[in-house]
């Protein structure tokens, strides 16, 4: 039997599904995948974006680019709309699923903010092992 897809693999089936920039997380950086802007690798994730999973909050930014959060804390334009929600591993809150996107011609709702709740919701299964 095959083991479970890694993160890397699952932003990359994230990303082709949806058609937006992926970034995951964890509670200090974001995770190095191929599918995330290059700006955001590695780098340490905004106080803003701390807060949003500490507080296992969801967030989801249809088109108003003044809502949406910093996913970096070097982040000096952002995106035009988001979906973030919370990774919870064994009751902890320990990263993030964003979607991201800058076409100012479509919209994010409520399938990202589902794709994303999925996505985090098996990245955290897969951490419980």
């Amino acid at each position: 039997m095959n083991s479970a897809p890694s993160p890397r693999e699952y932003a990359e089936a994230l990303a082709a599904t949806s058609g937006h920039s992926v970034c995951i997380t964890d509670r200090d950086q974001v995770w190095p995948t191929p599918e995330i802007p290059k700006r955001y690798a590695g780098k340490a994730i905004s106080r803003q974006l701390e807060n949003l999973i500490q507080n296992r909050d969801q967030l989801l930014v249809s088109q108003n680019r003044q809502n949406c959060i910093a996913v970096t804390v070097e982040e000096n334009e952002g995106a035009t709309s988001e979906a973030i929600s919370p990774i919870l591993s064994e009751g902890d809150a320990i990263g993030a699923v964003i979607l991201l996107n800058k076409d100012t011609r479509s919209r994010m709702g409520e399938a990202e903010k589902t794709l994303t709740r999925c996505a985090a919701g098996f990245l955290g299964r897969q951490m419980e092992q």
